[in-house]
C-alpha cells in the first residue's frame, strides 16, 4: 500500500481483512480444496474489477 505507514494497519484491518474473511467463507462452501477455491475467487474478482471499463485484459 503506498499509504503512510501509520495508516497501513488501519485500512487493513477495516478494508482489507473483512474482504480476506468473506472469500474465505465462499471458499468453504465448495467441493474442491478450500485455498484452490480462495485463491480462484480472490484472482476472479480482481480480474473482474480490471474488466469492468470493457478494457481486455489477460486473466493471467
Amino acid at each position: 500500500m503506498k499509504l503512510p505507514s501509520e495508516q497501513r494497519e488501519d485500512i487493513y484491518k477495516q478494508k482489507w481483512q473483512p474482504l480476506e474473511a468473506s472469500f474465505k467463507r465462499l471458499a468453504t462452501t465448495e467441493p474442491i480444496k478450500k485455498e484452490e477455491k480462495y485463491a480462484e475467487l480472490l484472482t476472479n474478482s480482481f480480474w473482474f474489477y480490471l474488466r469492468k471499463d470493457g478494457e481486455s485484459i489477460s486473466q493471467k
